[in-house]
């Protein structure tokens, strides 16, 4: 019976009661998982401004969080109908990158 439940499910039930320990809540507290992302315009460079994350960026600029954070990591696009693929580098004539890279 427990093989037909999803996995999630499993995790939830194992998880259950219990507690945290000491790291992991100070590392919720003190290492937050949002990375600054710099927008630049595509055609000339221009910076177009500093976003505390990924979401706030594509808020602004009205762009896709998911192809922000594609172009950062520098991560190559799903194949064209002809079999090539490239590195994602621009979306709505905006560029991206991680300030810290």
């Amino acid at each position: 019976m427990s093989d037909l439940l999803p996995v999630n499910y499993k995790q939830s039930i194992s998880s259950k009661g219990k507690q945290w320990s000491e790291a992991k809540r100070n590392s919720l507290t003190i290492s937050p998982s949002a990375k600054t992302v710099l927008a630049y315009q595509k055609d000339t460079g221009l910076f177009v401004g500093e976003y505390e994350s990924i979401s706030s960026c594509a808020r602004h600029l009205k762009c896709d969080r998911t192809t922000i954070w594609k172009i950062c990591r520098g991560e190559i696009s799903t194949p064209a109908p002809n079999g090539k693929s490239y590195i994602m580098k621009s979306t709505k004539g905006f560029t991206f990158k991680y300030k810290d890279s």
